[in-house]
Protein backbone atom coordinates (compact mmCIF):
# COMPACT_ATOMS: atom_id res chain seq x y z
CA UNK A 1 0.00 0.00 0.00
CA UNK A 2 1.44 4.09 -0.53
CA UNK A 3 0.51 6.86 0.65
CA UNK A 4 -0.53 9.81 -1.41
CA UNK A 5 3.45 11.04 -2.28
CA UNK A 6 3.62 7.51 -3.57
CA UNK A 7 5.93 6.06 -1.14
CA UNK A 8 5.47 2.63 -0.20
CA UNK A 9 3.49 1.94 3.32
CA UNK A 10 4.22 -1.25 4.14
CA UNK A 11 7.47 -1.88 6.53
CA UNK A 12 8.98 -5.11 5.44
CA UNK A 13 11.02 -8.02 6.77
CA UNK A 14 11.99 -11.41 5.60
CA UNK A 15 10.78 -14.42 6.60
CA UNK A 16 7.54 -15.89 5.45
CA UNK A 17 4.09 -15.49 6.92
CA UNK A 18 6.33 -12.35 8.73
CA UNK A 19 7.12 -9.95 5.71
CA UNK A 20 4.06 -8.44 4.04
CA UNK A 21 3.08 -9.94 0.49
CA UNK A 22 5.63 -8.27 -1.66
CA UNK A 23 8.83 -9.17 0.57
CA UNK A 24 10.04 -11.41 -2.14
CA UNK A 25 12.91 -13.55 -0.67
CA UNK A 26 13.55 -15.55 -3.76
CA UNK A 27 14.69 -18.38 -1.11
CA UNK A 28 12.84 -20.60 1.41
CA UNK A 29 14.72 -22.06 4.09
CA UNK A 30 14.98 -25.71 3.80
CA UNK A 31 14.06 -26.48 7.54
CA UNK A 32 10.43 -24.47 6.39
CA UNK A 33 10.06 -26.89 3.37
CA UNK A 34 10.89 -29.83 5.74
CA UNK A 35 8.33 -28.67 8.32
CA UNK A 36 5.67 -28.18 6.05
CA UNK A 37 6.46 -31.24 4.56
CA UNK A 38 6.57 -33.30 7.52
CA UNK A 39 3.20 -31.12 8.29
CA UNK A 40 1.71 -32.39 5.01
CA UNK A 41 2.72 -35.73 5.19
CA UNK A 42 0.85 -36.15 9.00
CA UNK A 43 -1.93 -34.47 7.22
CA UNK A 44 -1.85 -37.12 4.37
CA UNK A 45 -1.80 -39.60 6.27
CA UNK A 46 -4.62 -38.83 8.10
CA UNK A 47 -6.36 -38.63 5.19
CA UNK A 48 -5.98 -42.01 3.87
CA UNK A 49 -3.23 -40.66 1.23
CA UNK A 50 0.49 -40.43 0.91
CA UNK A 51 1.19 -41.25 -2.67
CA UNK A 52 0.55 -38.44 -5.94
CA UNK A 53 -0.62 -35.52 -3.91
CA UNK A 54 2.57 -35.37 -1.49
CA UNK A 55 4.56 -36.31 -4.47
CA UNK A 56 2.80 -32.98 -6.48
CA UNK A 57 3.41 -30.98 -2.76
CA UNK A 58 6.38 -31.81 -2.22
CA UNK A 59 7.62 -30.88 -5.97
CA UNK A 60 5.87 -27.02 -5.49
CA UNK A 61 7.91 -26.22 -2.67
CA UNK A 62 10.89 -27.63 -4.14
CA UNK A 63 10.10 -25.46 -7.30
CA UNK A 64 9.47 -22.36 -5.15
CA UNK A 65 13.32 -22.81 -3.64
CA UNK A 66 14.85 -22.84 -7.31
CA UNK A 67 12.20 -20.00 -8.20
CA UNK A 68 10.30 -21.35 -10.15
CA UNK A 69 6.91 -19.79 -8.90
CA UNK A 70 4.36 -20.20 -11.84
CA UNK A 71 5.87 -24.15 -11.90
CA UNK A 72 4.57 -24.65 -8.12
CA UNK A 73 1.46 -22.68 -8.88
CA UNK A 74 1.16 -25.33 -11.51
CA UNK A 75 1.75 -28.28 -8.76
CA UNK A 76 -0.65 -26.87 -5.90
CA UNK A 77 -3.21 -26.48 -8.42
CA UNK A 78 -2.50 -30.12 -9.43
CA UNK A 79 -2.39 -31.59 -5.89
CA UNK A 80 -5.60 -29.67 -5.21
CA UNK A 81 -7.45 -31.22 -7.75
CA UNK A 82 -6.69 -34.34 -6.48
CA UNK A 83 -7.92 -33.72 -3.26
CA UNK A 84 -9.22 -30.37 -2.94
CA UNK A 85 -10.21 -30.46 0.69
CA UNK A 86 -6.92 -30.49 1.73
CA UNK A 87 -6.64 -26.94 3.77
CA UNK A 88 -2.93 -26.93 4.09
CA UNK A 89 -2.00 -27.11 0.08
CA UNK A 90 -4.14 -24.35 -0.09
CA UNK A 91 -2.96 -22.39 2.71
CA UNK A 92 0.95 -23.05 0.89
CA UNK A 93 -0.65 -21.71 -2.62
CA UNK A 94 -2.43 -18.76 -0.62
CA UNK A 95 1.44 -17.91 0.75
CA UNK A 96 3.05 -18.22 -2.42
CA UNK A 97 0.03 -16.00 -3.85
CA UNK A 98 1.13 -13.61 -1.43
CA UNK A 99 4.42 -13.62 -2.61
CA UNK A 100 3.21 -12.56 -6.27
CA UNK A 101 1.57 -9.92 -4.77
CA UNK A 102 -2.16 -11.83 -5.88
CA UNK A 103 -4.30 -11.18 -3.29
CA UNK A 104 -7.22 -12.05 -4.52
CA UNK A 105 -5.61 -15.79 -5.16
CA UNK A 106 -4.65 -15.43 -1.89
CA UNK A 107 -7.62 -14.31 -0.49
CA UNK A 108 -9.57 -17.47 -2.20
CA UNK A 109 -7.75 -19.95 -0.96
CA UNK A 110 -7.39 -18.97 2.18
CA UNK A 111 -11.39 -18.78 2.22
CA UNK A 112 -10.88 -22.22 0.77
CA UNK A 113 -8.67 -23.50 3.21
CA UNK A 114 -11.12 -22.08 6.32
CA UNK A 115 -14.16 -23.67 4.28
CA UNK A 116 -12.11 -26.91 4.83
CA UNK A 117 -11.91 -27.00 8.54
CA UNK A 118 -8.47 -24.47 8.96
CA UNK A 119 -8.93 -22.55 12.18
CA UNK A 120 -8.82 -18.92 11.43
CA UNK A 121 -6.58 -17.94 14.05
CA UNK A 122 -3.88 -19.63 11.90
CA UNK A 123 -4.93 -17.63 8.94
CA UNK A 124 -5.56 -14.80 9.91
CA UNK A 125 -2.35 -12.76 9.57
CA UNK A 126 -2.16 -14.21 5.64
CA UNK A 127 -5.41 -12.99 5.16
CA UNK A 128 -4.78 -9.20 6.24
CA UNK A 129 -1.98 -9.19 4.02
CA UNK A 130 -4.41 -10.45 1.35
CA UNK A 131 -6.44 -7.86 2.40
CA UNK A 132 -3.55 -5.24 2.09
CA UNK A 133 -2.58 -6.32 -1.23
CA UNK A 134 -6.06 -5.13 -2.56
CA UNK A 135 -5.99 -2.05 -0.70
CA UNK A 136 -8.93 -3.78 1.90
CA UNK A 137 -7.24 -1.57 4.55
CA UNK A 138 -10.71 -1.18 6.14
CA UNK A 139 -11.10 -4.80 6.38
CA UNK A 140 -8.05 -5.57 7.88
CA UNK A 141 -9.27 -2.77 10.91
CA UNK A 142 -12.81 -4.61 10.69
CA UNK A 143 -11.57 -8.44 10.71
CA UNK A 144 -7.95 -8.55 11.94
CA UNK A 145 -8.44 -8.11 15.57
CA UNK A 146 -6.49 -8.31 18.98
CA UNK A 147 -8.34 -10.30 20.47
CA UNK A 148 -8.40 -13.35 18.02
CA UNK A 149 -4.53 -13.07 18.64
CA UNK A 150 -3.32 -16.77 20.18
CA UNK A 151 0.03 -15.44 21.50
CA UNK A 152 2.24 -12.32 21.54
CA UNK A 153 3.81 -13.63 18.55
CA UNK A 154 0.64 -12.92 16.70
CA UNK A 155 -0.69 -9.80 18.65
CA UNK A 156 2.86 -8.09 17.10
CA UNK A 157 1.66 -9.36 13.71
CA UNK A 158 -1.44 -8.17 14.10
CA UNK A 159 -0.03 -4.75 15.29
CA UNK A 160 1.71 -4.28 11.79
CA UNK A 161 -0.72 -5.64 9.79
CA UNK A 162 -3.12 -2.82 11.71
CA UNK A 163 -0.73 -0.51 11.21
CA UNK A 164 0.00 -0.67 7.95
CA UNK A 165 -3.66 -0.64 7.38
CA UNK A 166 -4.01 2.82 9.03
CA UNK A 167 -0.70 4.11 7.20
CA UNK A 168 -2.50 3.26 4.00
CA UNK A 169 -5.95 5.27 5.32
CA UNK A 170 -3.16 8.27 6.11
CA UNK A 171 -4.28 7.33 10.12
CA UNK A 172 -0.56 8.34 10.62
CA UNK A 173 -1.24 8.61 14.21
CA UNK A 174 -2.88 5.36 14.73
CA UNK A 175 -0.34 3.70 12.66
CA UNK A 176 2.60 4.92 14.89
CA UNK A 177 0.22 3.94 17.26
CA UNK A 178 0.12 0.45 16.15
CA UNK A 179 3.56 -0.63 15.17
CA UNK A 180 4.60 0.79 18.64
CA UNK A 181 2.53 -1.75 20.50
CA UNK A 182 3.42 -3.99 17.67
CA UNK A 183 7.70 -2.94 18.83
CA UNK A 184 6.20 -3.82 22.51
CA UNK A 185 5.26 -7.53 21.24
CA UNK A 186 8.31 -8.13 19.45
CA UNK A 187 11.11 -6.22 20.86
CA UNK A 188 13.87 -8.02 18.75
CA UNK A 189 11.63 -7.31 15.43
CA UNK A 190 13.24 -4.70 13.36
CA UNK A 191 9.82 -4.27 11.16
CA UNK A 192 8.05 -2.33 13.87
CA UNK A 193 11.06 -0.10 13.83
CA UNK A 194 10.63 0.65 10.04
CA UNK A 195 7.43 1.52 10.42
CA UNK A 196 7.87 3.92 13.18
CA UNK A 197 10.28 5.38 10.41
CA UNK A 198 7.63 5.53 7.47
CA UNK A 199 4.99 7.18 9.95
CA UNK A 200 7.93 10.08 10.71
CA UNK A 201 8.17 10.07 7.35
CA UNK A 202 4.78 10.68 6.77
CA UNK A 203 4.42 13.90 9.49
CA UNK A 204 7.52 15.12 7.50
CA UNK A 205 10.17 14.45 10.58
CA UNK A 206 12.77 13.28 7.86
CA UNK A 207 15.48 13.76 10.50
CA UNK A 208 13.72 11.46 12.98
CA UNK A 209 13.07 9.01 10.75
CA UNK A 210 16.75 8.85 9.35
CA UNK A 211 17.41 8.51 13.09
CA UNK A 212 15.28 5.42 13.41
CA UNK A 213 16.12 3.91 10.06
CA UNK A 214 20.08 4.13 11.22
CA UNK A 215 19.53 2.64 14.35
CA UNK A 216 17.89 -0.25 12.95
CA UNK A 217 20.49 -0.72 10.21
CA UNK A 218 23.44 -0.62 12.98
CA UNK A 219 22.14 -2.95 15.07
CA UNK A 220 20.46 -5.18 11.81
CA UNK A 221 23.40 -4.22 9.41
CA UNK A 222 21.61 -6.64 6.51
CA UNK A 223 17.78 -5.78 7.48
CA UNK A 224 16.42 -5.15 3.76
CA UNK A 225 13.13 -3.44 5.09
CA UNK A 226 15.77 -0.68 7.13
CA UNK A 227 17.81 -0.52 4.16
CA UNK A 228 14.93 0.53 1.51
CA UNK A 229 13.40 2.92 4.38
CA UNK A 230 17.26 4.68 4.47
CA UNK A 231 17.35 5.07 0.65
CA UNK A 232 13.81 6.18 0.28
CA UNK A 233 14.59 8.94 2.86
CA UNK A 234 18.28 9.89 0.69
CA UNK A 235 15.49 10.09 -1.98
CA UNK A 236 13.31 12.35 -0.34
CA UNK A 237 16.82 14.58 0.46
CA UNK A 238 17.24 14.17 -3.21
CA UNK A 239 20.37 12.49 -2.70
CA UNK A 240 19.91 10.20 -5.34
CA UNK A 241 23.24 9.06 -5.39
CA UNK A 242 23.24 7.97 -1.76
CA UNK A 243 19.65 6.32 -2.18
CA UNK A 244 20.80 4.24 -4.88
CA UNK A 245 23.63 2.80 -3.09
CA UNK A 246 21.26 1.40 -0.17
CA UNK A 247 18.52 0.00 -2.15
CA UNK A 248 21.68 -1.98 -4.66
CA UNK A 249 22.71 -2.95 -1.11
CA UNK A 250 19.22 -3.79 -0.18
CA UNK A 251 18.73 -6.07 -3.92
CA UNK A 252 22.80 -7.56 -3.31
CA UNK A 253 21.05 -9.13 -0.03
CA UNK A 254 17.54 -9.30 -1.59
CA UNK A 255 17.78 -9.90 -5.18
CA UNK A 256 13.77 -9.88 -5.83
CA UNK A 257 13.19 -7.31 -3.33
CA UNK A 258 10.06 -5.21 -4.81
CA UNK A 259 10.35 -2.29 -2.69
CA UNK A 260 13.91 -1.91 -3.69
CA UNK A 261 13.87 -2.71 -7.03
CA UNK A 262 10.70 0.45 -7.47
CA UNK A 263 12.64 2.93 -4.89
CA UNK A 264 15.72 2.22 -7.23
CA UNK A 265 14.15 2.40 -10.49
CA UNK A 266 11.89 5.81 -9.01
CA UNK A 267 14.65 7.22 -8.54
CA UNK A 268 16.23 6.55 -11.41
CA UNK A 269 13.22 8.20 -12.69
CA UNK A 270 14.12 11.58 -11.33
CA UNK A 271 17.54 11.70 -12.78
CA UNK A 272 16.50 10.41 -16.55
CA UNK A 273 18.32 7.49 -16.17
CA UNK A 274 17.45 4.70 -18.76
CA UNK A 275 18.21 2.02 -16.61
CA UNK A 276 15.20 3.18 -14.53
CA UNK A 277 12.99 1.04 -16.90
CA UNK A 278 14.96 -2.29 -16.17
CA UNK A 279 14.46 -1.86 -12.51
CA UNK A 280 11.06 -1.11 -13.23
CA UNK A 281 9.97 -3.75 -15.42
CA UNK A 282 11.77 -6.62 -13.31
CA UNK A 283 9.78 -5.48 -10.27
CA UNK A 284 6.51 -6.17 -12.45
CA UNK A 285 7.65 -9.31 -13.29
CA UNK A 286 7.88 -10.26 -9.90
CA UNK A 287 4.62 -8.42 -8.27
CA UNK A 288 2.42 -7.87 -12.31
CA UNK A 289 -0.35 -6.17 -9.73
CA UNK A 290 2.27 -3.72 -7.49
CA UNK A 291 0.59 -0.21 -8.39
CA UNK A 292 3.62 1.74 -7.60
CA UNK A 293 5.33 -0.60 -10.16
CA UNK A 294 2.82 0.83 -12.83
CA UNK A 295 3.05 3.88 -11.61
CA UNK A 296 6.85 4.64 -12.27
CA UNK A 297 6.51 2.53 -15.17
CA UNK A 298 3.49 5.06 -16.75
CA UNK A 299 5.95 7.93 -15.13
CA UNK A 300 8.91 6.86 -17.54
CA UNK A 301 6.49 6.99 -20.23
CA UNK A 302 4.75 10.35 -19.57
CA UNK A 303 8.24 11.83 -19.69
CA UNK A 304 8.46 10.69 -23.56
CA UNK A 305 5.23 12.17 -23.90
CA UNK A 306 3.89 9.14 -24.96
CA UNK A 307 0.53 9.35 -22.74
CA UNK A 308 -1.83 6.75 -24.26
CA UNK A 309 1.12 4.38 -23.49
CA UNK A 310 1.34 5.30 -20.13
CA UNK A 311 -2.44 5.17 -19.75
CA UNK A 312 -2.13 1.55 -20.96
CA UNK A 313 0.11 0.70 -18.67
CA UNK A 314 -2.19 2.07 -15.69
CA UNK A 315 -5.15 0.20 -17.03
CA UNK A 316 -3.07 -3.17 -17.21
CA UNK A 317 -3.40 -2.68 -13.48
CA UNK A 318 -6.18 -3.27 -11.43
CA UNK A 319 -5.35 -1.53 -8.30
CA UNK A 320 -3.81 1.48 -10.02
CA UNK A 321 -7.75 2.32 -10.00
CA UNK A 322 -7.59 2.19 -5.95
CA UNK A 323 -3.82 3.66 -5.73
CA UNK A 324 -4.05 7.67 -5.41
CA UNK A 325 -1.14 8.72 -6.96
CA UNK A 326 -1.88 6.88 -9.95
CA UNK A 327 -5.27 8.67 -10.26
CA UNK A 328 -3.22 11.96 -10.14
CA UNK A 329 -1.29 10.40 -12.66
CA UNK A 330 -4.25 9.44 -14.85
CA UNK A 331 -5.53 13.08 -14.86
CA UNK A 332 -2.43 14.51 -16.08
CA UNK A 333 -2.42 12.00 -18.15
CA UNK A 334 -5.76 13.09 -19.61
CA UNK A 335 -4.75 16.46 -19.70
CA UNK A 336 -1.84 16.25 -21.51
CA UNK A 337 -3.44 14.04 -24.16
CA UNK A 338 -6.62 16.29 -24.91
CA UNK A 339 -8.92 14.05 -22.80
CA UNK A 340 -10.60 17.45 -21.08
CA UNK A 341 -13.46 15.34 -19.63
CA UNK A 342 -11.79 12.44 -18.52
CA UNK A 343 -9.26 14.34 -16.87
CA UNK A 344 -11.70 16.33 -15.08
CA UNK A 345 -12.85 13.21 -13.57
CA UNK A 346 -10.45 12.08 -12.35
CA UNK A 347 -9.05 15.11 -11.13
CA UNK A 348 -11.95 15.70 -9.62
CA UNK A 349 -12.16 12.32 -7.56
CA UNK A 350 -8.14 12.78 -6.46
CA UNK A 351 -9.02 16.41 -5.17
CA UNK A 352 -12.50 14.44 -3.30
CA UNK A 353 -9.74 12.32 -1.37
CA UNK A 354 -6.97 15.10 -0.99
CA UNK A 355 -8.19 17.90 -0.59
CA UNK A 356 -5.16 20.00 0.23
CA UNK A 357 -2.86 18.89 -2.79
CA UNK A 358 -2.42 22.15 -4.34
CA UNK A 359 -0.92 20.36 -7.43
CA UNK A 360 -4.14 18.10 -8.32
CA UNK A 361 -6.22 21.26 -7.50
CA UNK A 362 -3.89 23.40 -10.01
CA UNK A 363 -4.06 20.60 -12.42
CA UNK A 364 -8.40 20.66 -11.56
CA UNK A 365 -8.31 23.90 -12.44
CA UNK A 366 -6.73 23.84 -15.91
CA UNK A 367 -8.76 21.16 -16.67
CA UNK A 368 -11.73 23.19 -16.35
CA UNK A 369 -10.23 26.07 -18.21
CA UNK A 370 -9.27 23.94 -21.26
CA UNK A 371 -13.24 23.00 -21.05
CA UNK A 372 -14.45 26.41 -20.94
CA UNK A 373 -15.83 26.25 -17.63
CA UNK A 374 -14.63 29.42 -16.63
CA UNK A 375 -16.34 30.04 -13.51
CA UNK A 376 -15.95 26.31 -11.96
CA UNK A 377 -11.95 26.78 -13.01
CA UNK A 378 -12.03 29.48 -10.52
CA UNK A 379 -12.95 27.35 -7.23
CA UNK A 380 -9.47 24.92 -7.47
CA UNK A 381 -7.18 27.94 -8.79
CA UNK A 382 -8.32 29.91 -5.52
CA UNK A 383 -7.82 26.74 -3.01
CA UNK A 384 -3.91 26.73 -4.56
CA UNK A 385 -3.62 30.61 -3.71
CA UNK A 386 -5.01 30.55 -0.44
CA UNK A 387 -2.45 27.44 0.39
CA UNK A 388 0.21 29.14 -1.50
CA UNK A 389 -0.14 33.36 -2.34
CA UNK A 390 2.40 33.34 -4.99
CA UNK A 391 1.91 30.41 -7.25
CA UNK A 392 2.54 31.45 -10.49
CA UNK A 393 0.47 29.01 -12.39
CA UNK A 394 -2.60 29.47 -10.37
CA UNK A 395 -2.01 33.33 -10.59
CA UNK A 396 -2.30 33.06 -14.43
CA UNK A 397 -4.73 30.92 -14.79
CA UNK A 398 -7.14 32.47 -12.71
CA UNK A 399 -6.47 35.69 -14.35
CA UNK A 400 -7.58 34.23 -17.13
CA UNK A 401 -10.87 32.52 -15.86
CA UNK A 402 -11.53 36.05 -14.51
CA UNK A 403 -11.06 37.77 -17.41
CA UNK A 404 -13.69 35.59 -19.40
CA UNK A 405 -16.23 36.05 -16.72
CA UNK A 406 -16.02 39.71 -17.36
CA UNK A 407 -14.16 40.39 -13.97
CA UNK A 408 -11.60 42.56 -15.85
CA UNK A 409 -10.04 44.28 -12.41
CA UNK A 410 -9.76 40.90 -10.80
CA UNK A 411 -8.28 39.73 -13.68
CA UNK A 412 -6.03 42.44 -13.96
CA UNK A 413 -4.49 41.81 -10.75
CA UNK A 414 -4.06 38.06 -10.73
CA UNK A 415 -2.03 38.70 -13.96
CA UNK A 416 0.15 41.36 -12.65
CA UNK A 417 1.31 39.64 -9.73
CA UNK A 418 1.86 36.37 -11.87
CA UNK A 419 4.22 38.64 -13.95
Amino acid sequence: MQNATGEDLFPTGKGRGQAPAFVLSGRRPILRISLVLALFVCCATAAGYTGPAQELFEDALTRIDNHDYDGAVIQFRNAIQKHPTDPTIRFELAKLYLDLYKGAEAEKELTKALENGAKRSKLLVALGRAYLIQSKADAVLDEIRRDLAEDEQMRGEIELLRGDAHFSLNHIADAEASYQRAKELLPFDGRPDVGMGRALLAMGKTDEAGERANGVVNAMPGFVPALVLSGDIQRIRRRPDSAIAFYTKALQIEPRHVPALIGRGATRVGQDDEAAIDDLISAKKIAPQHPLASYYHAMVLARQENYSGALDVLDDNSLSALHSPSILLRGALYLGQGSIEQAEEALAFYVLLFPDDVNALRLLGASQIRAGEWLRAQGPLRAVLARNPEDFHALFLLGVALTQTKEFNDAAMMLERAA
